[in-house]
């Protein structure tokens, strides 16, 4: 089992470190997605984060937990969000390149054939593609026959969820 906060301290310690927040070095090493909002407002943010977790048994309760200041709205912040997030993780693990890369190309492929009023859906997938992939240990982010059924739901409004039905 991995130790993740002794993990966190040698990769925190390393030469060349990118800059990334705290909280989403957690998620990397942990396995999970990170969560763009919160890389995005990192980059704008004077502030160190004060956050303090304290372990109770297998509870974990996090104190002075903030909403991030600026949310991925655009394909813009998408890309700043990726290129810091693609840093960190390469840094990690540096097999995962292509992988990250072809990924890249993916979804700023969906960016540039969608009119930008419809970017929402594009950001939507992503965030559906990369819990996905987090969430099993089976599926890699440039398995994109994988993702069908996601741009179904998120990018062509034929989804599952009946508040977004589209009548037939």
């Amino acid at each position: 089992m991995l130790d993740l906060k002794a993990t966190k301290q040698v990769v925190l310690g390393s030469k060349c470190v990118p800059k990334f927040p705290d909280s989403e070095w957690n998620n990397i090493l942990g396995g999970k997605a990170v969560n763009f909002d919160i890389i995005f407002s990192g980059m704008y943010s004077t502030i160190t984060d004060n956050r303090a977790i304290k372990n109770i048994g297998d509870l974990e309760l996090h104190f002075g937990a903030t909403k991030p200041a600026k949310t991925v709205e655009t394909d813009g912040d998408w890309v700043i969000a990726w290129r810091i997030t693609f840093k960190a993780v390469q840094f990690i693990f540096p097999h995962c390149a292509i992988e990250l890369k072809e990924y890249n190309d993916y979804i700023t492929s969906y960016f540039a054939s969608i009119h930008p009023s419809a970017h929402s859906k594009v950001l939507n997938l992503d965030r559906a593609i990369r819990k996905n992939v987090k969430s099993v240990n089976n599926v890699f982010l440039n398995e994109f026959s994988k993702f069908c059924y996601l741009e179904t739901r998120n990018l062509h409004g034929h989804g599952a969820d009946k508040s977004k039905a589209v009548p037939l």
